[in-house]
């Protein structure tokens, strides 16, 4: 796997990907979200601490739109938490690296 731990999803991959990990985070994200940059950047940060342990996902919202309606997400960063398939939780906003630390380690336990 390459130094970015991040796999690109779609409409097509992204049900595979949540369901095929036990624990995954997907950050939902678009071009012309500045917001999301800079969740992104924690993201790729956190993300090598929990190396084997969580799989990371990003899916472009422009781009997919359908995941979005599908999901009701209604404005970006959103990053939310899968755990064996289902929502444990959902984080909307420009949030910190510790409250995102913390919802992943809540859903670890």
């Amino acid at each position: 796997m390459s130094e970015n731990m991040f796999v690109s999803l779609n409409d097509k991959t992204f049900e595979k990907f949540v369901n095929e990990n036990r624990f995954a985070i997907v950050d939902f994200t678009a071009p012309w979200c500045g917001p999301c940059k800079a969740v992104g950047k924690i993201l790729e940060e956190i993300s090598k601490n929990y190396k084997g342990k969580v799989a990371f996902g990003m899916l472009d919202m422009q781009s997919n739109p359908s995941i979005a309606v599908h999901l009701g997400i209604m404005s970006l960063p959103v990053i939310m938490f899968y755990k064996d398939g289902k929502v444990h939780c959902k984080i909307t906003g420009n949030v910190g690296k510790s409250v995102i630390e913390q919802k992943i380690n809540e859903m670890l336990a």
